[in-house]
């Protein structure tokens, strides 16, 4: 009988998908802020912000370093702004209400996943 270690008892497929997929569009994503609102500077201020920020997070997590794992927890908060700046700004409010929804959703279950997954980055 084989001795299972953490590491190989967590599956990998979502952190590769997040990590190759999702934080590339998290990075163009925050540009959608500045399209919304190109002409004020705060737009670019912000855009230019989350873009570094989640570039941050890319890096780290590609590199599976502890500090990207800890920045991690701010991507995955940050992460449904563009969607809820998008739906507030429509006013539509079964749009905002699905957005927030969802945001909580995703929130929770990202929690939940990457906690797991912490013995897979280096201190």
């Amino acid at each position: 009988m084989a001795i299972k270690t953490e590491i190989s008892d967590t599956g990998t497929k979502w952190l590769s998908f997040y990590v190759y997929v999702k934080l590339p569009l998290d990075i163009l994503s925050a540009f959608y802020i500045y399209g919304m609102f190109g002409d004020k500077p705060i737009a670019i201020f912000a855009a230019s912000m989350l873009a570094f920020f989640f570039t941050a997070v890319l890096i780290g997590m590609l590199r599976r370093y502890y500090w990207g794992w800890m920045l991690n927890w701010g991507a995955i908060l940050l992460s449904p702004i563009p969607a809820l700046v998008r739906s507030i700004r429509t006013g539509v409010r079964i749009e905002i209400f699905w957005t927030v929804l969802f945001a909580v959703v995703w929130v929770y279950a990202n929690s939940i996943y990457f906690q797991k997954r912490k013995s897979l980055f280096l201190r």
